[in-house]
């Protein structure tokens, strides 16, 4: 048993129950209880009692069991001798009123209930329940308006609910008792049931479950016998013959529109085709799914962004290259005729992925691999070699990135346009152009790392001289530095990354060790890296996985995600879980770029 976040584990029942058996729970002092009778606030150390029902259907005998928390014990044997052969199946036993009586329905071939009392008799008792509502399978024990047993039963369109009477008047004590039923409607307490008058009752439908809800809690009067709450209008009105016309095929009832938003607030992010084709399911839906009232919620629902998926760049079995995006949600459901062929990916963010042509030139396209939409460059960039570029919203500063995929970008490109200077060109989407070349830095004797850049604070940072340095670009003040990697980074394949606290990070993946690094600023102004861990990937990895491959390692910034290529594929590594799982069979992998942002809908959807 579960209480809190502690787990009671109560001594074993002893005989071992061999036939059908049901337990229900219940606080010790159910009318004098230490919270003023309110069991929803009761604190976890408050005496609580387990009943046991079993029943034997070959012996007719009823037995029931009783564990006190007080006792840390069961109580002997309780037990009721019956002719019915009925058993008691897995069902929860419910409580009603506050005198510490449990009711369980039994399986037999008498409809009947048990019935436990725990503050009075301690006996069992056996109820005849209504014969005409045996063969319904909506059917619950309720709380009636005296505080005594209840039903509530759902016969097509129409809730019923009866109360229970003795035909003496009087309760019955112990053993097989007869009762009969009156009529009632308690619509202010079925409507505005609380966790003092029973559980709550909800109504199956096509839809899912319902709650039945009444806008006033003025109480209002009881409807004649026999009372029922009916829904719409189940029987077809008969023709002039006398004969019942067949129902007409008509529209089931609309939801509320309240709980669709709350449906489709809850959609999540990585599958952004389940709110398309939410939208295309009726006009209302689609208008309410691209209004900026549901994009405002949406964003502030889910807060921040998710990994949609990534981008693999790969040779193919011809040879060819490859930019094929492969979706979190489902990897299986890409589609390679939606292959990028003669594309490579350079970098990712603010939901804008930035590709380059491998044949037709260096051209440059910002593209959204959910939507499919890509914005052309005008032009090439005019750094012509040894170049790596990066995309983020022109509005970065200001932006939230919540949902600025389609507006204004800016692409950096850094490159040798010098033999001896790294150059850097910037192009405003907005402008349409690029601005002319300028020397920001030193040429490195291996020249720009073909890495995907990172984006922390302020600043863009890419690896340069084959892991030997990172190149600094401070965004607001247009200034560039170097700094050195972790020594032993040469020749590796390393990946700037954002910390947790803002500074600046690096993984590196030398054999099948990955290790992650934090530049420390000392008090003086130094910097230094301190290794934070470091951890052997042949370790987690399944066998038929190994060995690792070292060419290249990919990272999701924020979220302390690794992908990692082996000869089975592409594996995830989850810093924070630990947990391993493979997430692309492709062959042939050269790097990954993984994408990253909060989908919202807008009025237009593209290429899903």
């Amino acid at each position: 048993m579960v209480t809190g976040a502690e787990v009671l584990r109560l001594p074993t029942l002893v005989p071992h129950l061999t036939h059908g058996w049901s337990a229900g729970l219940l606080c010790a002092a159910p009318a004098g209880c230490k919270n003023d009778g309110d069991h929803a606030t009761t604190a976890d150390d408050c005496p609580f009692r387990v009943v046991v029902v079993s029943a034997d259907p070959v012996t007719g005998i009823t037995s029931a069991y009783v564990y006190s928390s007080e006792q840390h014990s069961w109580t002997a044997e309780i037990s009721m001798q019956h002719n019915y052969g009925f058993t008691v199946p897995v069902l929860c036993g419910a409580r009603i009123g506050n005198d510490g009586a449990l009711y369980f329905f039994t399986d037999g071939p008498e409809f009947c209930c048990l019935e436990y009392r725990m503050m009075s008799t301690q006996q069992l008792s056996l109820i005849s329940l209504p014969s005409e509502w045996e063969s319904n399978k909506w059917i619950a024990f309720m709380t009636a308006e005296n505080g005594g047993l209840g039903l509530a039963m759902l016969d097509g369109y129409d809730l019923y609910t009866l109360s229970r009477e003795t035909e003496t008047g009087e309760e019955a004590v112990g053993g097989q008792c007869g009762l009969s039923y009156s009529s009632y409607c308690a619509l202010c307490e079925l409507l505005h049931s609380s966790n003092e008058s029973g559980p709550l009752r909800w109504g199956p439908s096509t839809y899912g479950c319902f709650r039945p809800r009444h806008e006033s809690t003025k109480s209002i009067p009881l409807p004649p016998p026999r009372s029922r709450l009916h829904f719409t209008q189940r029987n077809p009105p008969p023709t002039s013959s006398g004969r019942s016309m067949a129902p007409p095929c008509r529209r089931p009832p609309e939801m509320p529109e309240e709980l669709v938003e709350e449906i489709l607030l809850r959609i999540p992010p990585i599958e952004p085709a389940a709110l398309v084709r939410a939208s295309l399911v009726c006009k209302s839906w689609g208008h309410l799914i691209s209004s900026p009232r549901f994009r405002h919620r949406y964003r502030s629902f889910h807060r921040g962004p998710s990994v949609m998926g990534l981008i693999c760049n790969l040779k193919d079995v011809n040879g060819e290259y490859v930019a094929r995006y492969v979706p979190a949600s489902c990897p299986s459901a890409r589609r390679h005729a939606d292959d990028l062929r003669g594309w490579r990916v350079l970098d990712a963010r603010h939901g804008r992925v930035l590709i380059r042509s491998l044949v037709h030139g260096a051209y440059l396209d910002v593209w959204d691999p959910v939507t499919g939409e890509r914005r052309v460059l005008t032009a090439t960039p005019p750094i012509k070699d040894g170049w790596n570029a990066a995309v983020i919203c022109a509005g970065h500063g200001t932006c939230d990135h919540r949902d600025c995929r389609g507006g204004p970008f800016l692409v950096f490109v850094f490159g040798a346009n010098d033999p001896d200077w790294i150059s850097l060109s910037v192009y405003s989407s907005e402008t349409a152009r690029w601005d002319r070349p300028r020397r920001v830095a030193e040429l490195p004797e291996h020249g720009m790392d073909v890495v995907p850049p990172c984006l922390v604070g302020n600043a863009l940072y890419f690896g340069i001289d084959l892991s030997r340095s990172i190149l600094r670009y401070d965004l607001a003040t247009r200034i560039a530095s170097v700094t050195d990697q972790p020594p032993g980074s040469f020749g590796c394949f390393t990946v700037p990354m954002g910390m947790k606290d803002g500074g600046l990070g690096l993984a590196r993946l030398k054999g099948s060790t990955l290790s992650l690094w934090s530049l420390y600023a000392y008090p003086d102004g130094d910097l230094s890296w301190v290794e934070i861990t470091a951890i052997e990937l042949n370790r987690h990895l399944p066998a038929g996985a190994l060995p690792v491959s070292s060419n290249f390692l990919g990272c999701a910034q924020g979220f302390v995600v690794f992908f990692v290529g082996t000869e089975d594929g592409l594996y995830s590594f989850d810093l924070k879980s630990g947990i391993v799982k493979k997430v692309c069979d492709d062959k042939g992998i050269l790097s990954v770029v993984p994408y990253i942002t909060l989908y919202t809908p807008g009025r237009h959807f593209h290429g899903l």
